[in-house]
């Protein structure tokens, strides 16, 4: 499907399991004030990496296709993290331990069609594993207030989850999707994710987030494939 490039923003819409196909190579990525973690002896990140899928900037902020940044501002600020622009990585990142886990959070700024340019960059930069990634989107093929934890999978149609799988060589990453209803016969997909929640939607919205909040806060012992409802 075309979209007009003068838009800018694109697109629509499961244990941690194998290594990514590919190995990295360390990308120059300039003066970033983030230090990346202790590297465990394998030589990968003990880090946990959550990625909240959206478009940035104020004009999209609580829109449907905002979802996943929607569930890790909540994250973070229900864990006391703060956040801080990379430019270099693409990403607004904040990072801390939770529950003796060390955490990563990223959104990022490449407008949700580029998302997996920014999610590689940190990967690389952090040493981690497609294995110890969680990405959280919103998903138009699930009702709002439902919510479906997946280990692996295609893309599903949706376009940021596509450029994710493309740019880190591997399916194996768990997903959490925030239903946010099909669209209306009358509204075509692209308007229809890029609006924001009607006021008679705010409290299951806000129910759902709360619910990812505390599926993300089970990582890693306890996170399964299932599908919940709030």
């Amino acid at each position: 499907m075309a979209i007009d490039p003068k838009l800018r923003i694109v697109s629509f819409q499961t244990s941690f399991g194998a290594r990514r196909r590919h190995e990295r190579q360390d990308v120059l990525l300039g003066t970033s004030s983030i230090t990346p973690r202790k590297q465990a002896e394998n030589g990968r990140n003990e880090a946990v990496l959550i990625v909240g899928l959206g478009n940035p900037g104020k004009d999209y902020d609580r829109t449907r296709h905002n979802a996943g940044f929607m569930v890790v501002d909540a994250f973070a600020k229900a864990k006391g993290l703060s956040w801080k622009h990379e430019p270099t990585l693409r990403s607004t990142i904040a990072e801390g331990n939770v529950n003796g886990q060390k955490m990563l959070l990223m959104k990022p700024t490449t407008y949700m069609n580029a998302s997996g340019e920014a999610v590689r960059l940190v990967m690389d930069r952090f040493h981690i594993d497609a294995k110890s990634a969680v990405v959280v989107s919103d998903d138009v093929a699930l009702a709002l207030g439902t919510l479906r934890v997946r280990s692996e999978g295609g893309a599903g149609g949706h376009n940021g989850l596509k450029s994710i799988i493309q740019h880190i060589g591997s399916q194996t990453f768990w997903r959490v999707k925030v239903g946010v209803n099909p669209p209306p016969e009358n509204i075509s997909l692209e308007t229809y994710v890029l609006n924001r929640f009607m006021k008679e939607e705010h409290g299951v919205i806000d129910r759902s987030v709360a619910k990812a909040v505390e599926i993300l806060s089970t990582i890693p012992e306890s996170l399964k494939t299932t599908t919940y409802t709030v």
